[in-house]
């Protein structure tokens, strides 16, 4: 059902494999197919639509950060990059930038242009930003996050807490 619904705000299937069709295609298009197992499929697929329809629901202008995905430990050599995503929605399209403050661990505070990430969808406005970190020694680090559009106004912000090893 909630994939059904998802159909309702124009999502697409990504690729019968569950693997996105193209490397462009949208990151939070319906999955679909053996790639998914059931249970990680349908979580999966209640976040895409809870997020479209939080979505729906701000038209504030103000944007706002829905979720953080990235990996609860990383490797403290100094070098290994993980990667990680932000769910960011705004109902007018003009998110600027996502700043990251340090708010634990030996870590300097960053911030990252998302202008060219932001593209309307079904009358909607949200993207997934990527970005990656390493960690150079062992440590818990709670980074902040921020998203700030071009009037100024700020997200509520959101922890991220991961632990260097």
């Amino acid at each position: 059902m909630v994939h059904e619904l998802g159909h309702n705000f124009g999502l697409q299937h990504t690729d019968m494999d569950g693997l996105l069709e193209t490397p462009d295609e949208d990151p939070l298009n319906l999955m679909y197919g053996p790639g998914y197992p059931k249970a990680q499929l349908v979580a999966a697929q209640c976040e895409i639509v809870r997020f479209h329809l939080r979505a729906l629901a701000d038209r504030s202008g103000i944007p706002f950060i829905e979720n953080i995905y990235f990996p609860p430990e990383i490797p403290a050599d100094g070098q290994t990059r993980v990667g990680g995503n932000i769910l960011i929605g705004d109902a007018d399209a003009n998110v600027r930038m996502v700043r990251a403050d340090v708010i634990a661990g030996s870590f300097k505070s960053f911030e990252f242009d998302t202008r060219d990430e932001f593209r309307p969808t079904t009358g909607l406005t949200r993207v997934s930003v990527t970005f990656d970190l390493f960690c150079g020694q062992p440590q818990q680090v709670t980074l902040r996050f921020t998203a700030i559009d071009e009037a100024g106004n700020r997200s509520a912000p959101k922890d991220l807490t991961f632990r260097c090893r």
